[in-house]
């Protein structure tokens, strides 16, 4: 069953990058009422002491979830359930790394999980109970069955020219390369626009690599078509899921996004998937901000709880929206470099708002900025609750920085400090 689940995840991107689930944040009441789910696990092959639950909704990092002892290698709860909304279960070593999360709808009375390790996971998980299971699942098993063999020998000709050294350009390995030995930020978000630079134009791959490339291409785009035109004709809880595990790859596949567009229109078009459609219309408009976009609207906390409007905040003012968490390392360093750039330009009208995502509370936020000592008005977004990350088309990313013009339009995204000193020059007089 988890073998059709790996498929899907591998061909979701040429590079063959692990794909991390994309959930949306709000939950759909499509139960009238509240019933017992009882979730009974057999564990195979693991020494795990824990398994977590949580809403598939939630952020790995959130701290709403349940601890569910695994006691003998086997586990038993029972949660209350009022939606029809995916959950997932996480084995509680695997949290703080790597994790494959295992999906389940909780619209039935019993559910019988039998779980393997992580690398036996894809080809031996099972889970058994209730129809929104068999449904979500049986969509991985016609993927497989129509597109495996075709998708794996493109997939193993690709590793093999990797191998070779024959599928990418001298001048995208000699870059990676370089971005994996440098620990500065700032050389980093350099190389990292080299990289973007020449996988624009396509010369990040040599000729067989583009061919090869396209072939792929080609296959994914049949495989999202046989997957949306399920999703279009069957909008509910299933199909949601299955968007909201495509949203964050669709960023770098127009394609794709246009499905999901399309898809949207038939939630938008059903009488009971009203906040389905809400939601992914937020994680679509998110995905489509670009450089003269306006600004989305959103509202964040102080220390103090005292809530804020981003609309108001902005003021005619030239502004950097600078999106950070306490717990993100490379989201502190951006956040310091901007600090040189704000006391250039503070005088002639540059205002920064910082907004830290935080999960639990805010004590770990209050010492970063005891430490950080930033010199602009710092705000919250506890728990994901005002779904800023998700509007910004970042989700379970840790941040990243925006400027806006004085009506409020974004100028640049997640610019470098010397591309946003230039772009600061071009507009302030």
């Amino acid at each position: 069953m988890y073998g059709e689940q790996k498929l899907l995840h591998t061909i979701m991107k040429p590079q063959n990058l692990f794909i991390l689930f994309c959930l949306a944040f709000l939950s759909v009441n499509t139960y009238a009422a509240k019933f017992n789910c009882v979730l009974r696990g057999t564990v195979v092959g693991r020494t795990s002491k824990a398994i977590i639950l949580k809403k598939a909704s939630a952020d790995p990092r959130s701290a709403m979830q349940v601890e569910i002892p695994i006691v003998g290698n086997q586990f038993e709860y029972t949660m209350v359930s009022d939606d029809a909304d995916a959950w997932q279960l996480i084995f509680e070593e695997e949290l703080p790394v790597a994790f494959k999360p295992v999906i389940f709808f909780a619209d039935t009375s019993l559910i019988n999980f039998i779980l393997f390790p992580m690398n036996e996971a894809e080809e031996k998980n099972k889970i058994i109970g209730g129809a929104l299971n068999r449904e979500y699942y049986s969509r991985f098993a016609a993927l497989s069955g129509r597109f495996k063999t075709r998708y794996l020998a493109m997939r193993d000709l690709r590793n093999e020219l990797i191998k070779k050294k024959e599928y990418y350009t001298s001048g995208y390995d000699s870059l990676s390369m370089l971005i994996q030995r440098t620990g500065s930020t700032a050389q980093q978000q350099i190389l990292s626009r080299k990289i973007k630079k020449l996988m624009e134009t396509g010369n990040h791959l040599t000729p067989i690599g583009k061919k090869n490339q396209t072939e792929e291409e080609r296959i994914i785009d049949e495989m999202f078509d046989f997957r949306y035109d399920y999703i279009i004709k069957n909008p509910g809880p299933v199909a949601y899921q299955l968007i909201c595990e495509d949203i964050q790859p669709s960023s770098e596949r127009p394609y794709l996004l246009n499905l999901i567009q399309r898809a949207y229109k038939a939630f938008a078009d059903s009488k009971t998937n009203k906040i389905y459609a809400q939601n992914i219309a937020i994680r679509i408009a998110g995905k489509q901000l670009r450089p003269g976009k306006p600004f989305i609207d959103f509202t964040a906390q102080s220390m103090d709880g005292k809530a804020y409007k981003f609309s108001r905040l902005l003021n005619n003012k030239i502004t950097v929206l600078d999106l950070w968490a306490s717990w993100c390392g490379p989201c502190i360093a951006k956040s310091r470099q901007i600090i040189p750039v704000y006391n250039e330009f503070k005088e002639k009208g540059l205002q920064v708002i910082g907004i830290a995502r935080e999960f639990k509370d805010l004590e770990n936020l209050k010492t970063a900025l005891k430490r950080e000592k930033y010199p602009w008005l710092n705000l919250a977004d506890l728990e994901g609750r005002n779904g800023i990350w998700d509007k910004y088309g970042l989700s379970y990313s840790g941040g990243g920085i925006f400027l806006f013009d004085q009506k409020g339009n974004i100028l640049a995204i997640n610019p470098t400090p010397q591309e946003l000193r230039n772009a600061l020059i071009s507009v302030i007089k």
